[in-house]
């Protein structure tokens, strides 16, 4: 061995590759040692939505209302007006870019960190497209199971097992983990040779560390944003220049009806109570949508029922809207989101759903009376 280390260009690489893991574990122990000051910028620079939001439900006493999905639910559903007209608390769990695999992992969680009483779930014909690779949930939520089970539903993915190994890297690395915000903190930390970069770092920091409502509900309008609605943009002119969203492909087998599927059974083999609801898109996407998005919400229904699931699908007679109720394409204005959360909400009490599940049950099998 102490020969071979004595052949010039091996023992240059030698030397190349033991610096390098010195280097590497310089920068772990420095990280380590200001981990201290790390935590009060925690989250600053970017929203880390999945973990924050678990994390302050997971605070609250047990037994509320759940709202789950993505930015659909994230900026519809009002937690307010379900505790208005249930007078049960309520929290809205809806997170940007989450998907099915997302939702399967949140409600183990909920299962066995925060038993909620009722938990409405979302979905969108953009929940269910069939290239959809769960990329996010494999960096953030994943163990290995979840990635055993992905390669079983969506079969091998070098994106996904990128995705999983990050995460563990990230855990294994203190630093790893944290290179953007070391990069945004000493941008901020430079701000006399970077002013502009250090600015940017700032607005983001304090974007992202603004307080949130204690219920998980915040809509642009609550934070004093003045929002044009899509209707205002495209009497603008705006038709051509407006973000258009990709129409979704419809596929009966894709992963994520399988997924939903088995999400249902989750809650179902756990005796918590589930509505599923249907958050449209605005008129605008509807028309473009229009030859998938009925195919979409039919399989969703179908599979809703085989649980005995109620699906509400806030069709236009149910709930009418106009683009005036959309800020973009997908996401209702606070006024819509209002009248969404009462329809759902009164559902809720009309089907008196947020009683025992025995009880519920007992009336069901109950035979009608005599007059």
């Amino acid at each position: 061995m102490i020969e071979i280390l004595t052949i010039p260009g091996i023992r240059r690489r030698v030397i190349v590759v033991a610096a390098a893991l010195l280097c590497l574990v310089a920068a772990d122990l420095t990280v380590r040692g200001i981990k201290g000051t790390l935590q009060q910028y925690d989250g600053s620079y970017e929203p880390g939505e999945h973990r924050r939001k678990l994390s302050e439900l997971r605070a609250l006493p047990a037994g509320r209302i759940v709202l789950m999905g993505s930015s659909r639910v994230q900026f519809a559903l009002v937690p307010e007006e379900f505790e208005r007209l249930t007078r049960r608390s309520a929290f809205n769990l809806g997170i940007s870019g989450s998907f099915t695999a997302d939702w399967q992992v949140f409600a183990r969680r909920l299962i066995a960190e925060h038993r909620p009483r009722l938990v409405i779930l979302g979905v969108n014909a953009n929940s269910f497209r069939p290239d959809y690779l769960p990329t996010k949930a494999a960096y953030l939520l994943f163990d290995f199971h979840d990635l055993i089970d992905s390669i079983g539903r969506e079969g091998p993915s070098w994106k996904v097992l990128r995705c999983y190994t990050r995460q563990k890297v990230d855990r294994m690395w203190t630093w790893f983990g944290r290179r953007r915000e070391l990069r945004m903190l000493g941008k901020e930390a430079l701000a006399w040779l970077l002013p502009k970069q250090a600015r940017q770092a700032r607005e983001l920091r304090l974007r992202f560390t603004r307080e949130t409502s204690p219920d998980g509900f915040a809509h642009p309008e609550m934070v004093g944003r003045k929002v044009e609605t899509l209707q205002q943009v495209l009497d603008l002119g705006g038709n051509v220049h407006f973000p258009q969203y990709d129409v979704p492909r419809f596929d009966a087998a894709a992963s994520p009806f399988g997924r939903f599927d088995a999400l249902l059974s989750t809650f179902r083999e756990s005796e918590i109570t589930v509505v599923v609801a249907y958050v449209p898109n605005s008129p605008r996407a509807e028309a473009r949508w229009s030859r998938v998005e009925m195919k979409i919400k039919n399989r969703i229904s179908a599979i809703c029922r085989d649980h005995g699931v109620p699906f509400l699908a806030l069709d236009q007679n149910q709930l009418p809207r106009t683009n005036g109720d959309y800020f973009d394409e997908i996401h209702v204005t606070l006024p819509m989101a209002r009248r969404i959360s009462r329809y759902l909400a009164q559902h809720i009490e009309a089907q008196h759903l947020l009683e025992a599940p025995a009880t519920r049950l007992a009336q069901s099998e109950a035979p009608s009376s005599t007059p």
